[in-house]
């Protein structure tokens, strides 16, 4: 599949970008010098996934604050209990023993899971981003997001704490409808686009614009001058089993 995507999204060029996180979903390219600059991971959104902030924490060892409210240790626990009763699929339940484990090991000590929501609502589940970085305490901030869609309902909180962050990567869903919202957003943040990369998992949309993007922003990486051609080296496939989208632009 062909993506075309408009001038806007045109990343610039830059030397230091190395793959963090697992490779397929998950992992995301980002600039060696945003992590050396950073003292705070904040990762939003992370279901089963924690791959990201464990790579990131491996290239500098500083606290994670990741938020989600879907998941908890008794979460895991009772998929481990379902999938023992799948006898049939005997590798579904090592997956989620995996999984626990890792979700006890890594999320301890300095690492924080918080069980809420990232967003705009009364309900208690839900926090502000704003509130987020007064937990986190820093202004030297990594952040990460992937929230299926409430990206949109947070972007004015961004730029308010963008100040504070050292790096940005986030996922922006039905690109195709919001290709506006995306344009001005980029136009108001004071950060270089330095990679997008068109997650597979779904398709091409309105326009051939592919639905979902993943957009790196860097404050602190050296640009070696122009664009670059996509896709980068360190680019993989977030589905394997599906086509991949070739990003092209207008």
């Amino acid at each position: 599949m062909i993506s075309i995507l408009p001038k806007f999204l045109k990343c610039k060029s830059t030397l230091d970008l190395i793959r963090v996180g697992r490779d397929c979903d998950g992992g995301y390219l980002v600039s060696k010098l945003d992590i050396e600059a950073s003292e705070v991971i904040i990762g939003i959104g992370i279901n089963d996934d924690w791959s990201f902030e464990k790579s990131f924490s491996k290239h500098k060892n500083i606290p994670t604050f990741a938020f989600d409210g879907s998941i908890s240790r008794m979460f895991f626990l009772k998929e481990i209990i379902k999938a023992a009763l799948r006898i049939d699929k005997p590798y579904v339940f090592l997956n989620c023993i995996k999984t626990y484990l890792s979700y006890i090991n890594f999320f301890k000590g300095k690492n924080v899971h918080i069980k809420k929501f990232i967003g705009k609502s009364l309900d208690k589940k839900y926090c502000s981003l704003n509130q987020a970085f007064k937990m986190a305490s820093s202004d030297k901030v990594f952040l990460k997001i992937d929230i299926e869609c409430d990206e949109y309902r947070i972007l004015d909180e961004i730029l308010i704490q963008a100040h504070k962050m050292t790096g940005l990567v986030i996922e922006f869903h039905d690109c195709d409808l919001h290709i506006e919202k995306i344009n001005e957003f980029i136009n108001k943040l004071d950060m270089s686009l330095v990679h997008v990369h068109a997650n597979n998992c779904n398709d091409v949309g309105i326009n051939h614009i592919a639905k979902v993007l993943e957009l790196t922003f860097s404050k602190n990486c050296s640009l070696a001058g122009g664009n670059y051609l996509l896709p980068h080296k360190f680019d993989c496939k977030n589905d394997k089993k599906r086509e991949d989208i070739i990003l092209t632009y207008e």
